[in-house]
């Protein structure tokens, strides 16, 4: 927990870079990045900025950004780390935030999520990191993404980086 925490706090923002692709319902939103508002006793206020495709569009046109404030807290058992959202705003969570989400590994620079319970029955990891990491801090996350994600059946798509032109070495592609 205190890996994620110490994560959440910098105000350097967390992207995924990793995940999510494959689901059709999730699809339509993309290049999510969380920057941190503040910091309250028990939680933190996010801003998660995603893009959505619009699916009547087509050409270069059809991604528009939003963004949604997200109150979210950290639980956690001998078993389990889990992290919790909530609306802070007027706007409903997006399907991708709805549920809480099991952390089975976090280190300084990144963590890996485990999503279940979505509404088609499926449930997928995602990786995520800061957007500026030390370098070769990336690594423990991607074994632990590689081993238990992929290892697990998980079928593995381009990076985000290249879709959404994030900065970050993508450390399943990197030399990292």
């Amino acid at each position: 927990a205190s890996y994620l925490g110490t994560l959440f706090q910098r105000h350097t923002p967390v992207i995924m870079l990793r995940g999510q692709q494959k689901h059709s319902n999730l699809a339509v939103e993309i290049c999510w990045k969380a920057t941190l508002v503040n910091r309250s006793a028990g939680g933190f206020y996010m801003d998660y900025e995603y893009q959505r495709r619009n699916e009547e569009a087509s050409g270069p046109d059809f991604l528009s950004k939003r963004k949604i404030s997200v109150y979210q807290n950290i639980s956690q058992t001998p078993q389990k780390l889990t992290l919790h959202s909530f609306s802070a705003g007027a706007d409903p969570l997006p399907e991708l935030l709805s549920t809480d989400v099991e952390v089975p590994y976090a280190a300084d620079y990144c963590y890996v999520a485990k999503h279940p319970g979505l509404t088609d029955g499926s449930s997928f990891c995602s990786l995520w990191a800061s957007e500026n990491p030390r370098e070769g801090f990336l690594e423990t996350c991607k074994s632990f993404y590689t081993s238990s994600c992929l290892g697990k059946g998980e079928t593995d798509y381009k990076p985000l980086s290249d879709v959404c032109g994030y900065k970050v070495p993508d450390p399943l592609t990197s030399s990292e």
